[in-house]
């Protein structure tokens, strides 16, 4: 005949310490890892912007602005006339400077390509357009956004 010793009940108790530590550690993490920004695009008075029935955001990127009788680069700070466009040869200089821009980007902002912002007139001809959009592919610009105004 064996005796038998009752089972003792214990009561069961959380370590919350470990538990608080791993969840600050995850939310700290969350935070650092997460990149704030904001982009504003500055639209000059005379252009009238197309309309977009699309409610995607304007992501922040060097942006070109296509004025009547020219081209203004923001980002190395030069107006070119249009009509250049339409002959590369007269742009070299401007290339090498789109290039270096390019080259000296921070790499978390290359992760997507090299992306542009380009502003135009809702009545700029197509040709025009395309002329400029060509030379800024051409000097390595990856992804070109067209922006316009939301309803």
């Amino acid at each position: 005949m064996f005796l038998r010793k009752p089972a003792r009940k214990y009561l069961i108790s959380l370590n919350l310490t470990a538990l608080i530590d791993v969840t600050a550690l995850i939310i700290i993490f969350l935070i650092m890892g997460s990149i704030f920004g904001e982009s504003s695009i500055v639209i000059p008075n005379p252009l009238q912007i197309p309309k977009s029935e699309n409610k995607e955001l304007v992501e922040a990127a060097p942006q070109i602005i296509l004025l009547q009788k020219e081209v203004q680069v923001s980002f190395v700070n030069q107006k070119i006339p249009l009509a250049n466009f339409e002959d590369s040869e007269k742009l070299k200089s401007l290339k090498q400077m789109v290039q270096a821009y390019i080259r000296d980007m921070p790499e978390r902002s290359k992760k997507s390509g090299a992306l542009l912002n380009v502003i135009a007139d809702k009545k700029k001809p197509y040709k025009e357009l395309f002329d400029v959009i060509r030379f800024f592919r051409e000097a390595g610009f990856q992804s070109i956004l067209f922006v316009a105004q939301g309803e």
